[in-house]
């Protein structure tokens, strides 16, 4: 996608201006205002999941979730589908349900930001830091493909980026939460409704007990408030997902795991209206998997990317000149920077904090939730009537 040229589109004293397109308008407004009930939507959850923080966490719902059908991968510079590796393997599409996901089309969403954490008895969350993940010193750690070079010595270098290769290992000791959250809200392509098309994605060799995901949609990293409704997965779920794909895992004792893949979408955690701002896996004690989180679908950044500018910039406010031409004629859709999604390369030096850097490794961004989303539009459309007044 072409960067957009910034062309003033105000009318000069004198001049008239082409009047904008009626039908063309209301559907920016339209657009607008879906995004203000999403973000409304995202407010009241919020808080009525904030309203009893003594309460205690609802119990997981087993859910079967939908296995891959297919899934290609990037090796050494070629599309594979089938075999075995020791080196970096990197997800280029995912068939999974009624859907499939490219990595060329923007579709498959990486995390930016992560956390890890040991649970004790009374389910109290102590980070790990990137080190002790690093060293083997706690009751998580990195793992990757044995000849991959060189290894990824934090979290985020680990479960960042879209390499099937860097995975998070839980060792069964203690019970581990892991916290990630993506560069934009992730949107569900059919509110309300229970389809086959996935926004959520576990990957991993097949675990020897049932995990817990749930769906984070407000807060940030460190005070992340869950969905309504934790999904547990049970170990069936992804024996059912698995490619046709293996990786040798590990150095010292290498093994060879399959790579395997379950879905789920976004209204089995208990929301349809409100974005996912991350995911939240919990992987009991005794239970020893290696893992990593996705998602798929469409962000609000890309939706905002394919409205049409010149209505979508009418409901905000005339300060926005993205995308239009002189006389306010539309030159086509809004143009925003394409997201980033790069393949591993290796450890990126980032000063990270207790249980990964937040920091993504190829700068992207965070894209401010629903409700900062709609207080930053309704600043930008205010300023554009201020503008106005005193012309």
């Amino acid at each position: 996608m072409k960067p957009c040229a910034h062309q003033d589109g105000r009318a000069t004293r004198g001049t008239s201006a082409a009047l904008p397109d009626v039908d063309a308008v209301r559907r920016g407004a339209g657009l607008f205002g879906r995004l203000m009930a999403t973000a409304a939507s995202a407010i009241v959850v919020a808080s009525q999941l904030g309203a009893a923080p003594d309460d205690e966490p609802p119990s997981p719902v087993q859910r079967p979730g939908i296995p891959v059908e297919t899934a290609r991968f990037e090796v050494d510079g070629r599309m594979v589908v089938h075999g075995t590796f020791a080196t970096n393997v990197n997800l280029d599409s995912l068939t999974i349900g009624e859907a499939t996901y490219s990595r060329e089309e923007g579709r498959l969403h990486e995390i930016v930001a992560v956390r890890v954490y040991a649970l004790d008895a009374d389910g109290n969350a102590v980070p790990i830091s990137d080190e002790e993940l690093a060293n083997g010193s706690a009751s998580a750690a990195i793992i990757a493909a044995r000849d991959l070079e060189p290894w990824p010595s934090s979290a985020i270098d680990t479960l960042g980026g879209l390499s099937v290769a860097t995975l998070l290992v839980s060792r069964g000791t203690a019970s581990i939460r892991i916290d990630v959250l993506f560069a934009a809200p992730i949107l569900d392509d059919k509110p309300g409704e229970v389809d086959k098309n996935p926004e959520a994605i576990l990957i991993g060799p097949p675990p020897d007990g049932s995990v817990r995901l749930s769906a984070l949609i407000a807060g940030d990293l460190d005070d992340a408030i869950e969905g309504p409704v934790p999904i547990s997965v049970p170990l069936e779920s992804l024996k059912a997902g698995r490619s046709n794909v293996d990786v040798i895992l590990g150095r010292e004792r290498p093994s060879t795991e399959p790579v395997a893949f379950v879905g789920y979408d976004i209204d089995e955690f208990g929301v349809s209206e409100t974005p996912i701002i991350g995911l939240r896996l919990e992987i009991p004690a005794g239970v020893l998997m290696s893992c990593k989180l996705f998602a798929a679908g469409k962000s609000e950044l890309q939706m905002l990317a394919s409205a049409d500018s010149p209505p979508l910039m009418a409901a905000l406010g005339e300060g926005y000149n993205f995308g239009r031409s002189g006389g306010g004629a539309s030159s086509g859709p809004l143009q925003l920077p394409p997201p980033v999604y790069p393949l591993f390369n290796g450890p990126v030096d980032i000063d990270g904090g207790g249980g990964g850097s937040s920091v993504p490794p190829n700068n992207t961004p965070v894209i401010p939730s629903p409700p900062a989303f709609l207080a930053l539009a309704c600043a930008c459309a205010g300023a554009a009537g201020a503008r106005r007044g005193r012309r």
